[in-house]
């Protein structure tokens, strides 16, 4: 349930991994579902960081992904390479009357035209699966299914990014693999009462003394605007 991120299309073999593996997810018997689904309708413009977000913003990783009201296209990262260095990249698509999108890079310098001949949508999904992907998984994570016994409480109201919300906590039992210790695993979740949409997850372990283990992980949303400005206001 943490989760990463120009990337490059993904392999078709990857591709039936992933998808075998939301299979398996959605098949276990005996699951149940905190918010049974996502009601997200365009346009919106929605970023989710990385839960040090709250604490670093400015080395914090994040997706910024949107769909304008003209149908344009924007979705931008920013992301460790292998080597650790923090990078930014953009890319704009915008909407052709004619058909397809043409593609506008930003590499740190403002939005130019990367190429002259117009993509498909197709083209866009496969060129960017991972990110979508990860934007996806973040959006739907309190619809997230877990094995029958665990302990899901709240749906208290309150208020997160100006929108009305509800909080949940979900705690599952585990045992570790190699030592056989249990421990609890923690999940607190802000949800997005007029979507679906999840705008917080924090993820912990709490052992068995009922200690909570250092560190948490997750993600947060920092910008969930359902009514963007035209995204073809970024080109100079």
């Amino acid at each position: 349930m943490s989760l990463n991120r120009t990337k490059r299309a993904l392999s078709a073999c990857a591709f039936l991994l992933l998808t075998a593996l939301l299979a398996g997810l959605c098949s276990c018997a005996g699951n149940r579902q905190i918010v049974k689904e996502v009601d997200l309708k365009e346009p919106y413009l929605i970023t989710f960081s990385g839960l040090s977000y709250e604490n670093d913003p400015e080395s914090c990783t994040y997706v910024r992904y949107g769909v304008d009201a003209a149908g344009n296209i924007l979705l931008e990262t920013r992301f460790f390479d292998a080597e650790g260095t923090l990078l930014k990249n953009g890319h704009l698509y915008l909407k052709q009357k004619e058909g397809g999108y043409l593609h506008y890079l930003d590499s740190g310098e403002g939005y130019a035209l990367a190429e002259k001949n117009t993509v498909s949508s197709a083209a866009i999904n496969s060129a960017h699966f991972q990110d979508l992907y990860m934007f996806q998984m973040r959006l739907t994570d309190a619809t997230t299914l877990f094995k029958g016994g665990a302990d899901a409480s709240g749906g208290e109201e309150g208020i997160f990014l100006n929108r009305a919300c509800r909080f949940y906590t979900v705690r599952v039992k585990d045992a570790d693999e190699d030592t056989g210790e249990e421990y609890t695993a923690l999940y607190e979740y802000t949800v997005d009462d007029q979507t679906g949409a999840c705008l917080r997850v924090s993820y912990g372990i709490v052992e068995e003394n009922g200690q909570e283990s250092s560190g948490r992980s997750g993600f947060v949303c920092t910008e969930f605007d359902l009514a963007p400005a035209l995204f073809s206001e970024l080109i100079d």
